[in-house]
């Protein structure tokens, strides 16, 4: 059992070795121990704090290779967060779009959908989407751009943002190839991880 009744965005994740499992909640994650017979044990609260009025509101978590960090995309706070997974705190953090939810790790670089797109600019139209300013179609309040950052985790780079369809969510890798899934115009957005780039011609759902 967990001491809150928030949860988190996505479903729980499951270390490398089987033998952690993290859920999120509204501020950060419940770490759980892993028995031999599938049962959890052990609950410990991995808190990442609110900044003002914005709670977490963790979207995706994936852990690194060799199991030492968990990185959570933050959506209630427009970042994503390196978490050392052995002591539950924060080693690292890098701001990216609008209101991240998705996250594949290739290599050491970390894909993020930002379900809120790039940041306005001056003059266009907007909606507040839980405290950022959110480009938006003025009659519809609809986002009108959809992005992913990549983070160079393990040269600490500055994040790279690839232009993607609308309300991108989920993202898969597979083969050195990220696909991303883009809720609002039915499309998948595929990238070359070789290049960060659009690698092909994406999908459109039938519907």
């Amino acid at each position: 059992r967990i001491s809150s009744a928030a949860v988190g965005q996505e479903g729980p994740t499951y270390s490398p070795d089987g033998k952690q499992l993290w859920l999120g909640q509204a501020n950060g994650y419940t770490k759980f121990t892993v028995n031999a017979d599938g049962t959890l044990a052990d609950p410990v609260a991995v808190d990442i704090p609110a900044v003002g009025t914005q709670q977490a509101l963790v979207g995706a978590a994936v852990f690194s290779a060799d199991g030492s960090t968990v990185y959570s995309a933050v959506n209630g706070q427009n970042k994503v967060v390196a978490i050392d997974a052995a002591a539950g705190t924060i080693k690292q953090s890098w701001a990216v779009g609008n209101a991240p939810r998705g996250l594949a790790l290739v290599g050491g670089k970390l894909y993020v959908s930002n379900e809120g797109g790039r940041p306005a600019k001056a003059g266009e139209t907007t909606m507040n989407s839980y405290g950022t300013q959110v480009p938006a179609n003025p009659e519809t309040g609809a986002s009108t751009s959809g992005t992913v950052s990549v983070i160079d985790t393990l040269g600490g780079k500055a994040v790279q943002t690839i232009t993607v369809g609308l309300h991108p969510t989920t993202v898969y890798a597979k083969k050195g190839t990220v696909f991303v899934t883009n809720t609002a115009d039915n499309s998948v957005s595929v990238i070359d991880t070789r290049k960060d780039k659009i690698g092909r011609a994406s999908c459109r759902e039938r519907v």
